[in-house]
């Protein structure tokens, strides 16, 4: 590793080893570098290579950065954690989900899939698309989700029936994605 590639704001988010960091900067600016110079500049200071987490929000980046990183510390001892957040965080669910009393094997469903399970239970239920749609409930669900298991959800009192209806749409999606389990 070679400080002096490195740009006065660079180096020092290199050489700042007391707790977590935060690098926020555009494209082509040099954020791989600065995480990979580091990892480098921690482990030959002394961190244990399986102390580091590294996270970023793109595949290529986080290979990338595994590349960088391995080619500097060929045949250590245990390596970095580097990852992109989506998948740190199926890794620590995985890890995790007991407390939840869910499966370690559970699925996670893509928007696509998501719209299609919704479109299924709107054929099956016989809704016309016109009186409620799949970005509707898609939308409610979302809403659902974050307010109603925070005790803040509140009826609309503009259609008490509509409000029925995507009730019953979402508790019929949530026992689908319990069966797919």
């Amino acid at each position: 590793m070679n400080l002096n590639e490195l740009n006065k704001e660079q180096k020092e988010a290199v050489l700042t080893t007391e707790g977590p960091i935060l690098i926020l900067a555009g494209a082509g600016s040099g954020k791989t570098k600065v995480l990979t110079s580091r990892i480098s500049y921690l482990i030959d200071n002394g961190v244990d290579p399986i102390r580091v987490l590294a996270i970023t929000f793109t595949n290529k980046a986080s290979k990338e950065m595994k590349e960088r990183v391995l080619k500097n510390y060929d045949g250590i001892f245990g390596i970095p954690f580097i990852s992109t957040f989506h998948s740190f965080c199926v890794r620590f669910l995985r890890e995790e989900i007991k407390i939840l009393n869910y499966p370690k094997d559970f699925n996670i469903i893509d928007e696509e899939d998501k719209t299609k399970l919704i479109k299924e239970i709107l054929k099956d239920k016989n809704i016309d698309k016109n009186y409620l749609n799949h970005k509707t409930i898609i939308n409610y669900i979302s809403y659902y989700k974050t307010y109603y298991y925070k005790g803040n959800y509140v009826k609309s009192v503009f259609n008490e029936e509509k409000e029925k209806d995507k009730k019953s749409i979402y508790d019929e999606y949530s026992r689908r994605l319990e069966k797919m389990q």
